[in-house]
């Protein structure tokens, strides 16, 4: 792509895939080599491996995903537990944890 159009590729993250199936990310620089009449006669780069980088990217998303889920489920959870201790107000039930601990009254 250099080649033909001129134009420099900086820090774009490349993708590498072994003949193992081991997968590596790089982030790439690469700008047109010229000759003494201006033309492009090739490229001259330089990468470097992010892998560690990347995947800690990854994971770190992973993590938010999970955290935020547990978060909706909590908010669920209290709002169920609001409506139960209304119930046990209106009638009379009486709510239990799942220790078969009586929940407070907080309302």
């Amino acid at each position: 792509m250099v080649i033909q159009t001129g134009r420099p590729i900086l820090n774009e993250v490349e993708k590498l895939t072994g003949k193992d199936g081991y997968e590596r990310w790089v982030s790439v620089t690469k700008i047109p080599r010229y000759n003494m009449e201006g033309q492009i006669i090739g490229t001259m780069g330089i990468s470097r491996d992010v892998t560690k980088r990347i995947k800690g990217t990854k994971e770190t998303e992973k993590y938010k995903k999970v955290a935020i889920g547990q978060n909706l489920r909590m908010i669920e959870l209290e709002k169920s537990a609001a409506y139960c201790r209304s119930q046990q107000r209106r009638h009379g039930v009486i709510v239990v944890d799942d220790r078969q601990q009586r929940l407070p009254d907080t309302t």
